[in-house]
């Protein structure tokens, strides 16, 4: 009768426990911890590290691994204690350190590329002929001594400046590059390589022999008088039906309204230098429309207005219009007052007049004021004496022109408005520049003179006593101030405020002028050549190694192979070249120093190849667990299931009562391989001790022994684990028995083809009653898929009919349900799964296209699903109800008679899914 192991979950949770130990420093060594399915963390040893501060950074790193809680323990700060943040809770799939390697390379002094010095010459504007000459200072330490060329034409190419830089005494050929970065002026750039690329050199230029240079130049920079806006005022009445008037601007004519003209825009479109200070008023006055318009510009328009029509424009009639336009010029001040219709009072100057209740009274009330004289005001208005308020333009003017007094107010309604501002009139000025280094020149103006020479740096008062001694100028007719090498002549007194003719000279007895000055563009920096050193594992003791660079490797090096062969053997690389990778140092510390078209630049790191190498055991880091994670959720703890232990093969695993998910400790059967004392699983495994367990294989099983002889293996017989441990990688190391607690089996051959081991059970069934949330990981989360799903990976053995039954009873039973059977001879009944599953409940993995087959009556079935999926193989599907979808799969035959099978694609070429029916 087959033993029924049924699923209760009821174990203790213990916290997954493991400590890795540093125990030794190696200098170079990269040491690491791999957590499967989470990351890894490794740091490099270097020459100042003791065996705490490798850890202490490890224990940093593992630090962001919000699922673990990590500690740096031990009498010498050696330990590293990981736990799970969870009890019950693996650390990972599987914990593995990595020993380091004892040859590595390092990069001791990057490569940097120099930055070559740049220095711009520039001739002045002026040449016209002659020649110049450079000088280069090469000399740090002394810096008075400079090299200087022949003499270089004033139009030389750029070639010519190069050839005559090189041909100094401390140059070479390609220390120079010259380019024309502008004609006018000529401007040479030059760029500093070669021999002294990334250092700075010294440079200064003589242009003594060019012609040209001296100048004598005189420049009016201020005109007399003011440059005043000219202020318009155009208005305009009319009653009856309105009618446009006839505006001309320049010439051209055109029919506008007379509210139009208010607008700035409308006249900005049509003065090209525009308006300013646009004001605008519009009122009715008994029974007639009345409107003017002011403003002031600096264009020299002529606006004329007509009105529209024939015939008198000398009185008001209906439909007529009465329209005058005037033009006021002056550097003066002008204001709109606008209409108020009240009594008021109106300030200017901090002085306030009388009331008035007319703007005809402007003038008279204004001139009353203490500061404001007779004749001081003009009030233009063409609608003076109509007996109504009306606007007016007010012009400062008498002892107030040329002023700009406070802007005028009035104590009630809008108050004026600024049309033009005021201000002094202006003198004119002449300024004379002189470029030359000596000699004199004349002064002349309006046909008198010219002076005796004024010297090259004349005084200022020398200057104007000189100017003052021509007629058409006179004494006291100019003042003259001095800055640097230019004079500025102010014509005033009688000449005050007059256009004056401009004053001549002459640079024909000046000597010298403008300079020649190099200037720095770009300052130079020095660049440094890659440096990097090969360490090779002091304990090899022979064997050899090969280095890498750019793709390719060098021949072998024994393991002692002197500096000088392996600089030989760099070389030798296409991807080096001769001359371009010095080598120094020790055998076992080598220094590379890439020179010649390989130096000044920065260089990818050289690879070395060690796997050659006879070397000795580092022994550098440990690793041991010190407590297993275990409890409710462990297939692994036999405290989970009625018999009191883990399932074995042959038994029946019922699901039928349990409330509590299989999660964890579900590698039941993997690939492995056989080595004399042990059987290693190739990935992660969960196998228990005294576990029965199944071998498979797709060739011969290997030969084997005992202290009692030969024993011959079989795929139909029990073994039973007598030894179980972990390997560095992670990996399950077994031994194993043929009676349980028996003397371990030794293997005296490898066997040939792939060979498994594992717990092949006799089936499983699955109830409606089992509240579980699932066996394995759910393959997506959140509608994306995990990176691993987890599946319990278990034998079946084909004894029984069906060996996997899922749904039984009553029951909406478990969320998920996800088996992977490997090459086990399924033969699967799917009754019932959860009920609204949107996604399959039951995932399965199975490669038996031989016997392997599903029948589905009601279940959400999903096969080969998600991305990476292994193919799943089987020899027939059948649905009568329910659901299957369909991934990477290959069928025998399928039946569907209920149309409940879907295929994600049905590419046959590609083979994702291939059907036989």
């Amino acid at each position: 009768m087959v033993a029924v192991n049924e699923w209760i979950g009821r174990a203790q949770e213990t916290t997954h426990t493991v400590r890795a130990s540093i125990l030794k420093v190696l200098v170079g060594g990269i040491y690491k911890i791999n957590l499967q399915g989470l990351g890894s963390v490794e740091t490099r040893g270097i020459s100042s590290d003791r065996i705490d501060t490798i850890a202490a950074r490890l224990v940093s790193e593992l630090g962001e691994f919000e699922s673990l809680i990590v500690s740096q323990t031990g009498a010498d700060g050696e330990d590293i204690l990981i736990e799970s943040q969870e009890p019950g809770q693996p650390i990972a799939s599987g914990v593995s350190i990595e020993e380091p390697a004892a040859s590595y390379v390092e990069q001791i002094q990057p490569g940097k590329e120099p930055v070559l010095q740049e220095v711009i010459v520039t001739l002045p504007g002026t040449t016209t002929g002659g020649n110049w000459t450079l000088s280069v200072g090469f000399d740090s330490e002394n810096q008075d001594i400079y090299e200087t060329t022949g003499n270089i034409s004033g139009s030389a190419t750029p070639a010519s400046v190069t050839t005559a830089m090189e041909a100094l005494s401390s140059a070479s050929s390609g220390d120079f590059e010259t380019t024309l970065s502008s004609v006018s002026p000529r401007s040479y750039r030059i760029k500093v390589k070669g021999n002294y690329a990334g250092k700075n050199l010294r440079f200064k230029a003589s242009g003594a022999n060019l012609s040209g240079n001296a100048t004598a130049h005189v420049e009016t920079v201020q005109n007399p008088g003011q440059n005043a806006p000219s202020v318009w005022a155009v208005h305009y009445a009319y009653s009856g039906d309105f009618r446009n008037v006839q505006l001309t601007i320049n010439g051209s004519s055109e029919s506008v309204s007379g509210p139009a003209m208010g607008e700035e825009t409308f006249w900005n479109s049509r003065i090209p230098e525009g308006v300013e200070n646009l004001e605008f008023e519009e009122y009715i006055d008994a029974g007639t429309r009345k409107g003017l318009v002011s403003f002031s510009t600096f264009s020299n328009a002529v606006i004329e207005v007509i009105p529209d029509y024939s015939g008198s424009q000398q009185a008001l009639r209906a439909g007529s219009v009465n329209l005058q336009g005037f033009q006021i010029e002056g550097p003066d001040e002008f204001l709109f007052v606008h209409s108020v219709e009240a009594s008021r009072t109106y300030t200017l100057s901090g002085e306030t007049t009388t009331s008035i209740t007319s703007n005809s009274q402007l003038d008279t009330v204004l001139e009353a004021l203490p500061s404001v004289d007779p004749g001081d005001i003009e009030v233009y208005s063409p609608f003076q004496g109509e007996g109504s308020d009306w606007p007016v333009v007010v012009h400062l003017t008498g002892s107030l022109a040329n002023t700009n007094p406070d802007l005028m107010a009035c104590s009630v309604g809008q108050p004026p408005a600024l049309i033009a501002n005021g201000g002094p009139l202006l003198n004119e000025i002449q300024e004379i520049t002189i470029i030359a280094d000596g000699g004199t020149f004349p002064l002349s103006h309006s046909g008198n003179g010219p002076t005796a020479g004024l010297a090259y740096n004349v005084s200022a008062g020398d200057m104007q006593t000189a100017l003052e001694g021509l007629a058409s100028i006179g004494v006291g007719g100019c003042s003259v101030s001095k800055s640097g090498n230019s004079w500025r002549v102010e014509f005033i007194g009688a000449n005050a405020q007059t256009d004056m003719a401009k004053i001549s000279t002459s640079s024909t007895s000046l000597t010298g002028g403008a300079g020649i000055y190099p200037t720095g563009s770009k300052t130079g920096v020095l660049g440094q050549n890659e440096i990097q050193a090969v360490h090779i594992d002091p304990t090899a003791s022979s064997g050899s190694y090969r280095l890498g660079f750019g793709g390719l490797w060098t021949v072998d090096q024994d393991h002692d192979e002197d500096p000088t062969d392996v600089e030989a053997d760099f070389e030798a690389l296409s991807t080096v070249g001769a001359g371009n990778g010095t080598v120094s140092g020790s055998e076992t510390d080598l220094l590379i120093e890439f020179t010649g078209s390989k130096g000044l630049k920065p260089q990818d790191l050289i690879k070395i190849d060690q796997d050659g190498l006879n070397v000795s055991d580092n022994n550098t880091m440990s690793l041991k667990t010190e407590t297993l994670a275990t409890g409710p959720n462990h297939w692994t703890n036999s405290e989970n299931w009625t018999l009191g232990h883990v399932p074995c093969s042959g038994e029946r695993v019922s699901l039928y009562s349990g409330n509590q998910p299989i999660l964890h400790g579900l590698n039941q059967v993997g690939e492995c391989t056989y080595s004399i004392h042990s059987v290693t699983l190739n990935g992660p495994g969960d196998l228990v001790d005294g576990c029965k367990v199944r071998l498979r294989t797709t060739g011969a099983l290997p030969t084997a022994e005992d202290s009692d002889g030969s024993v011959t293996l079989s795929t139909s017989a029990d073994y039973f684990i007598v030894g179980v441990d972990v390997d560095s990688e992670g990996r399950q190391v077994l031994q194993i028995a043929e009676t349980e607690n028996g003397e371990a089996i030794e293997f005296t051959s490898a066997g040939s083809g792939t060979h498994r081991i594992g717990v092949y059970l006799d089936s499983i069934d699955s109830h409606g009653t089992f509240t579980g949330s699932g066996v394995g990981l759910p393959q997506r989360v959140s509608d994306e898929w995990i990176e691993a799903p987890r599946f319990l990976k278990v034998g079946l053995l084909g004894d029984s009919s069906p060996n996997l039954t899922l749904g039984l009873g009553e029951g909406t039973g478990p969320d998920r349900l996800n088996f992977d059977f490997q090459d086990s001879p399924l033969d699967a009944l799917v009754l019932n799964s959860q009920a609204g599953q949107e996604e399959p409940a039951i995932s399965l993995r199975i490669q038996s296209l031989s016997s392997g087959k599903i029948d589905n009556r009601g279940g959400t079935l999903g096969l080969g699903l998600g991305p990476s999926e292994p193919e799943v193989q089987l020899s027939s599907l059948a649905s009568s109800g329910g659901s299957v979808r369909c991934g990477n799969v290959r069928i025998g035959s399928v039946v569907d008679y209920t149309d409940s099978i879907r295929f994600q694609s049905m590419d046959v070429n590609s083979g994702s899914i291939r059907m036989a029916l």
